[in-house]
Order: C-alpha cells, then sequence, then structure tokens
C-alpha cells in the first residue's frame, strides 16, 4: 500500500471518530426532537430513545456519541417523568427501585458481552426482539372478578399488591375511570372533595402534618387522594411494602423476587445494546401482571431511570456525550415529559396508550436495521 494511500486510509477512520460541526439554527431541531422524545416517553414509559437516536444520527454523531448523547437525553426525560407520575401515586415505586437497581448492577456484564459481539449483530438482535414485543402491549392478564373488590377489602391478599393505596384502587378501574374522563380527572375530583372536609376536621397541629393516605382508607372503595409529594409517596409505598410482609425487611425483599430477576434482564439488554430496558419492563407487566396501562408505563418510567443513572455515568467518564446536543435534548424532553406525564398521561384512555406503545416498539425495532 502506497504512502498516500495510507494516508488517505487513515484519515478517513478519524473522521469515522469525529462528529460533525453543528450547523446554524440545530437548536430548533433538537429542542422540537427533545419536546416530542419527552412527551411520547410519558405516554409509553419507553423512554424515547426511538426518537433521540435517529435525531443524533440526523446531527452527524459518531456512533458512541448517538448512544452516550441518547442515553443523557432518556434519563433526563425519564427524571422528570419519574417525578410527576409519583407525586399522582401512580407509580409502582418499590417495584421500580428493584429492577432498576438491580439493573444498574448487571449493566457492565453487558457490556463486557457486548465487546465479543459485532455491534451489528446486536442491533439485528435488538431489533427482532422489538418487534416481536409489540404485540404484547395489546394483551392483558385476566383479572379475577373479584379483584375489584379484594382491592378494598383491609387483611385480604390483595392488599399486598404493589403500588400504594392510590394505586391499589386504581388498578381493576380502568373502565370506569376512561368513563368518567381519565384517571387524572378522577384523582382531581376524589381530591377535591376531600380536601374540604380534611381542612375542616384537622386540628392546628394536624395541618402542619403531610396527609398520607393510608390502604385502609381505600375500604371505602374510592381512590383516596394523593399527598402531591413525591418524597411522601414514596415513604408511604416502602412502608406498605414491609407492612405486607409482617415487617421482616428480607421477607418484603423475597417478595421482589420477580422484579429484581426482571432487573438482571433489563441490566445485560442496556449493558449489551444501550437501550430497550423500558422495553422489558412494558413487556413484562403487561402479560405478566393484571397492573393498569398507566401504571405500568409510570413503573417502567422509573426503573429506567435508576438503571441509566449508572450507564450515564459510564458514557460521561468515556467522553461519549456531546455536552451541548445533550443539554438542550435534555432540558427540552424533561419540560415535555413532566407536563406530559403530570396533566395529560392520566386522561389518555388505556386502549390509546397501548396503541403508543406498539407504534414505538415497531418503530424502535425497524430503525436498529437501518
Amino acid at each position: 500500500m502506497s504512502a498516500g494511500l495510507k494516508t488517505a486510509t487513515t484519515m478517513s477512520n478519524i473522521a469515522k471518530c469525529v462528529s460533525a460541526p453543528l450547523k446554524p439554527g440545530w437548536w430548533k431541531f433538537t429542542s422540537a426532537t427533545g419536546a416530542s422524545a419527552g412527551a411520547l416517553s410519558a405516554l409509553t414509559g419507553l423512554g424515547g430513545a426511538v426518537i433521540f437516536v435517529p435525531a443524533c444520527k440526523q446531527l452527524g454523531m459518531t456512533a458512541k456519541k448517538i448512544i452516550g448523547t441518547s442515553v443523557v437525553a432518556v434519563t433526563c426525560a425519564t427524571t422528570a417523568g419519574s417525578i410527576a407520575y409519583t407525586q399522582n401515586n401512580v407509580t409502582d415505586i418499590p417495584a421500580a427501585v428493584a429492577i432498576g437497581a438491580v439493573g444498574a448492577a448487571t449493566t457492565p456484564i453487558g457490556q463486557m458481552i457486548a465487546k465479543g459481539v459485532s455491534g451489528k449483530t446486536l442491533r439485528v438482535w435488538c431489533g427482532v426482539a422489538l418487534l416481536a414485543c409489540a404485540p404484547t402491549a395489546f394483551m392483558t392478564k385476566e383479572k379475577h372478578e373479584s379483584t375489584q373488590d379484594a382491592d378494598h377489602i383491609p387483611g385480604d391478599i390483595a392488599e399486598t399488591r404493589a403500588g400504594g393505596a392510590a394505586a391499589l384502587a386504581l388498578a381493576g378501574k380502568a373502565d370506569e375511570l376512561v368513563a368518567k374522563g381519565g384517571i387524572l380527572s378522577y384523582l382531581k375530583s376524589r381530591s377535591a372533595a376531600m380536601a374540604p372536609a380534611a381542612a375542616t376536621a384537622a386540628t392546628p397541629d394536624e395541618k402542619k402534618q403531610p396527609t398520607v393516605p393510608s390502604v385502609d382508607e381505600s375500604a371505602s372503595g374510592e381512590t383516596p387522594a394523593h399527598s402531591g409529594s413525591a418524597i411522601e409517596n414514596t415513604k408511604m409505598q416502602f412502608r406498605e411494602r414491609l407492612d405486607a410482609a409482617g415487617g421482616d425487611y428480607w421477607q418484603a425483599l423475597l417478595n421482589e423476587k420477580d422484579n429484581l430477576i426482571l432487573g438482571i434482564a433489563v441490566g445485560l439488554l442496556q449493558g449489551t445494546v444501550g437501550i430497550g430496558g423500558g422495553v422489558l419492563v412494558t413487556t413484562y407487566m403487561s402479560v405478566a401482571t393484571d397492573m393498569e396501562v398507566h401504571r405500568i408505563c409510570a413503573t417502567a418510567l422509573m426503573a429506567t431511570l435508576v438503571t441509566n443513572t449508572a450507564v450515564c455515568t459510564h458514557h460521561f467518564v468515556n467522553g461519549n456525550v456531546r455536552l451541548r446536543v445533550a443539554a438542550v435534548l435534555g432540558a427540552s424532553a424533561m419540560a415535555a415529559s413532566y407536563f406530559t406525564a403530570k396533566n395529560v398521561s392520566l386522561a389518555v384512555p388505556e386502549p390509546v396508550i397501548r396503541g403508543f406503545i406498539a407504534a414505538a416498539l415497531v418503530a424502535s425495532g425497524v430503525s436498529m436495521f437501518r
């Protein structure tokens, strides 16, 4: 090989490792992309990578920059959406933490596996898996006839189901809530109806304390008003989980074994391909549980957030993040995700949400073959 040809080849390889310069007005396209991905993330619980990845490609990034920047943007979107859903007490927080924590721990194993497999092969595997998962968006586990009533009987086994008091009441009432205008309007109407009575009955000392609904409050068959505080709702759900295990921390952990196993699969997929954790969570919960779809999306979103926190650190350390693009994508995605999760998602009927999930899975799968 001549010296000139070697030089040309070397320069070509260097060019492939350098992202293209940003064109004037890039931030407008990036902002619109981030807002779209954030809204989709909140609606489906899938993170929004199906939009972030093609957008980063359009900006002329290298493969590593695309993955790293997309992961950071997804983390921003899932953070905002998770906060909004938690404030509404819809997320199954203990399940999401269990899945996400184990996923974060097993992600490095997935990254080691990825080193021995070509990128093209990994993308094909992921594409096939995504397309195979798309039909599961419309699958639901058949609920027992007594599920709705059992959710509100103190001491019944259904009382130990995950998700907090408000989520317990939501789980078996999807049709009724949609007929009333959506879960969001129902929650607001219940909160508004209970607020005056609570304010009248409370003593000055009690008014200083945050109002946190208990499981017993669901005995009336109505959804209790949530506290509106993500922190208080989180404490309440973990306390309920521990109470269901008789105060035994080890038993409470064993009760999460299905979610812990799911977390291993999430971490391996996240480590090998870089995206896809939310897909496994939504697929599993749609097929294997009778969770209401909004709670599935909220739980998947938070699980993705916990796992991606570790992945983000890896990409930042290795310089795989294009900071300016990530900042614009992340900021716009956070705003759209929070607004959608707080004010829109819960009012969208379940069949529509499932349609969005299926469409996102198909689009993600097809993109893996390009």
